[in-house]
């Protein structure tokens, strides 16, 4: 999904594993940044976004 941006430098690979996961979107953040309003804020995003490009009623957390 992301190749062609991995490729063209806008986004970098933070790992050579690769999973593929079944949805399109997937945050990873410290346990202490959780409950921070910017971070939650984008969680949420990513969140209501997922079910409109996956076609599935909700997103995992």
């Amino acid at each position: 999904m992301a190749r062609a941006d991995l490729e063209a430098g806008r986004l970098i690979a933070l790992s050579s594993v690769s999973v593929r996961l079944g949805h399109p979107y997937c945050a990873f953040m410290p346990p202490a940044k959780v409950d921070r309003a910017d971070v939650a804020g984008l969680v949420e995003l990513l969140s209501r976004a997922a079910p409109a490009t996956c076609g599935k009623a909700g997103a995992p957390r």
